[in-house]
């Protein structure tokens, strides 16, 4: 596998931020390139057009400096990083920012809900796994957060034949 970009939504929270640790060790692995990203998602109610802009423009700024600071997380230190802020719904701007850009790796936590939570809420996590065409690493909310070895890769297998260079 070549692994050259690697995306790394984040949405502010730290168990969001508990990706951090694998995407840089996996761009230290391969000399992968990080592109941090933060979605504004606009909010869903109607506003006056000038309002609505300057609310915009405020979360912006505030994403901007938001991935500023983690871009200087020492992990990231030595990495070749880029920041991005996407104004729409998380999903969806995760997975074409990823096929525009052609992105080989998005690494991202997903937040551990399950059964009516995950149904009320929805899962940012779960939308990109079934709509991205690009690898995915979704990394489970008790890694911890500074640190990250690799022991255990979960493949799964639908049992076809294109299947098998996945497991050569």
């Amino acid at each position: 596998m070549s692994c050259h970009k690697i995306l790394l939504p984040l949405d502010g929270s730290e168990l969001a931020e508990k990706a951090l640790a694998p995407a840089a060790a996996i761009a230290e692995a391969f000399s992968a390139e990080i592109i941090l990203l933060r979605v504004v998602v606009p909010l869903p109610i109607k506003l006056d057009e000038e309002l609505y802009g300057r609310i915009i423009e405020g979360g912006q700024t505030e994403a901007k400096m938001y991935l500023s600071r983690i871009q200087r997380h020492p992990l990231l230190s030595k990495l070749s990083t880029t920041c991005t802020t996407i104004v729409g719904s998380a999903a969806k701007s995760i997975i074409d920012y990823a096929q525009e850009n052609d992105i080989d790796l998005i690494v991202m936590s997903s937040h551990g809900r399950s059964g009516a939570s995950r149904g009320v809420y929805g899962s940012v996590a779960e939308k990109v796994l079934h709509q991205a065409t690009s690898s995915l690493a979704i990394i489970h909310p008790q890694v911890e957060s500074e640190t990250f070895d690799l022991k255990r890769i979960q493949v799964p297998l639908d049992g076809s034949l294109g299947c098998v260079p996945i497991i050569l």
